[in-house]
C-alpha cells in the first residue's frame, strides 16, 4: 500500500466508502461513480482514477464483479477487512462528502433512467425495477450520512460565525509526502 502513489491511495480510500453497505459488509460499485465523486471533490482527474483502478486491481486490492458493463465496469474490494481498513484512514468530514456526492450521483443515474423514452413499456419498467431494486436502500444510505455531515457543518459554522474564530481549512487531500531519513 505504501507503494502506491498518495492519489492512488486517495482513489482506494475513496471506493472504499463507495463499496459501503447498508446493512454493513461490502457491495460493488461502478466506475462511473468513483469518477464522478473525485471530479466532484476536486482531487484526482478521471484519467488518474482509472490508472488508480488498474492500479488497485493489479496490487489485489480491487476486483472486477460479474455485473460489469462495457464502458462501465463494476468493482469490489478482494476483502472485507481491507476495506474497512481503507475506510478508517479516510478523514471523517471527507467521508462524509463522498457519500454525499455518491448520493447526488445515484439520484441523478435514478432521474436519467426514469426519463428515458422506450418503446417496450414492459421492459422500461422492469429496469426501472431492477435499478430500484438495487439503488434504493444505497441512495437513502449515502444520503442520510452525506446530510449529517452537512447540518453539523452549518452547526460549527454558525458557531465559528458567532464566536469569530476561524477553523482551519485543509487544501489538499487527505495524503501527505512523508520525509525520508538520509542519515
Amino acid at each position: 500500500w505504501d507503494m502506491l502513489a498518495l492519489d492512488f491511495q486517495f482513489v482506494g480510500k475513496v471506493a472504499s466508502v463507495l463499496a459501503e453497505c447498508p446493512g454493513g459488509g461490502c457491495c460493488d460499485f461502478r466506475l462511473k461513480a468513483l469518477v464522478c465523486v473525485l471530479e466532484e471533490l476536486e482531487a484526482v482527474s478521471p484519467k488518474q482514477t482509472i490508472n488508480a483502478v488498474l492500479s488497485l486491481r493489479t496490487v489485489h486490492i480491487l476486483r472486477l464483479t460479474r455485473c460489469a458493463s462495457r464502458g462501465n465496469p463494476a468493482y469490489a474490494f478482494t476483502s472485507a477487512e481491507v476495506k474497512e481498513f481503507l475506510a478508517g484512514l479516510l478523514p471523517i468530514e471527507v467521508t462524509a462528502r463522498v457519500h454525499y456526492h455518491f448520493a447526488k450521483w445515484l439520484e441523478t443515474e435514478i432521474a436519467t433512467a426514469e426519463s428515458q423514452d422506450s418503446a417496450d413499456r414492459e421492459a422500461k419498467a422492469a429496469a426501472l425495477a431492477m435499478l430500484h431494486h438495487d439503488v434504493d436502500a444505497k441512495l437513502v444510505y449515502h444520503r442520510g450520512l452525506g446530510q449529517q455531515q452537512a447540518q453539523q457543518d452549518t452547526i460549527v459554522g454558525s458557531w465559528l460565525a458567532k464566536t469569530g474564530q476561524t477553523l482551519f481549512a485543509w487544501t489538499s487531500v487527505c495524503c501527505v509526502s512523508r520525509p525520508t531519513d538520509t542519515s
